[in-house]
């Protein structure tokens, strides 16, 4: 996670994800996005070493979701 706050900085304005429809989120508002939603997950009980079941659709928002789990320093399955 370490490189990828570090790309959320260098190419904040750049895009980070984008997706068939033309959808994307730059590198800021992916961490933007990221941020809440570990800040989400921790006040749901998800820490360090903890399990997030994933079930979702591949787009944009799983994507942000499961950096946001790897961020708090859980595991996704």
């Amino acid at each position: 996670y370490y490189y990828l706050r570090k790309s959320f900085q260098i190419y904040a304005d750049k895009i980070a994800i984008k997706n068939t429809n033309g959808l994307f989120k730059t590198y800021c508002d992916l961490s933007n996005d990221v941020i809440k939603i570990a800040g989400w997950l921790q006040d749901q009980d998800v820490h360090v070493g903890g399990r997030v079941v994933v079930y979702l659709e591949r787009n944009i928002e799983t994507i942000t979701l499961l950096l946001a789990i790897i961020a708090i320093g859980a595991t996704y399955i």
